[in-house]
């Protein structure tokens, strides 16, 4: 996943707990408000905001970050960013047939979305208030009305089942109205 400055370090994480008990309503309405605000930045002002960004020379630390997060939003990967995920996932798992050790750091949101993120590589149009924000973005996501799951590639179908698993294992599937949504762009 994100490489970036801490490219060379090796961190080693705690096993993934998720106790959503432990959010205090502060915290809850505060992730609503940054997801509120991150949803409505359109494409048009994020592509500005990286065009200002390269016009002053991606000089900083900062501004090569702020480049890399918004085009990450964008989906896109640029290579003056500091990595090459796009949208926070590496693009290579979404063409070989995924195993559970490639998403067990994913929490039930990341789940989320990459699995939606094989359906929106097909045109698939999105009924999810949360999911046409967060696709409707990227550069490289048109929806199509005539999208069938028949557009769908074995490996596709494969790994949509090994997501569902790792997402039954935090209680299933996000869907829309959730708390949890909060946290999603």
């Amino acid at each position: 996943m994100a490489q970036g400055i801490l490219r060379e370090a090796a961190v080693v994480l705690p096993e993934q707990t998720y106790d959503q008990d432990k959010i205090s309503e502060i915290d809850r309405k505060n992730l609503g408000a940054i997801a509120g605000y991150e949803a409505s930045i359109t494409r048009k002002e994020l592509v500005e905001r990286i065009d200002a960004l390269k016009a002053m020379g991606l000089e900083s630390t900062e501004d090569r970050v702020e480049n890399q997060l918004l085009s990450a939003r964008l989906g896109r990967a640029d290579p003056e960013a500091l990595d090459d995920d796009i949208g926070g996932i590496d693009p290579a798992l979404l063409y070989k047939e995924i195993q559970p050790e490639d998403i067990k750091e994913f929490s039930r949101r990341d789940l989320r979305i990459f699995r939606n993120m094989i359906y929106a590589r097909h045109g698939r149009p999105f009924k999810s208030e949360s999911l046409k924000g967060y696709f409707g973005v990227l550069e490289w996501y048109t929806p199509d009305a005539k999208y069938t799951d028949a557009r769908l590639t074995p490996i596709d179908r494969k790994n949509i089942q090994t997501i569902l698993t790792a997402e039954n294992k935090f209680g299933g599937p996000l869907r829309e109205g959730e708390r949890e949504l909060l946290e999603e762009p």
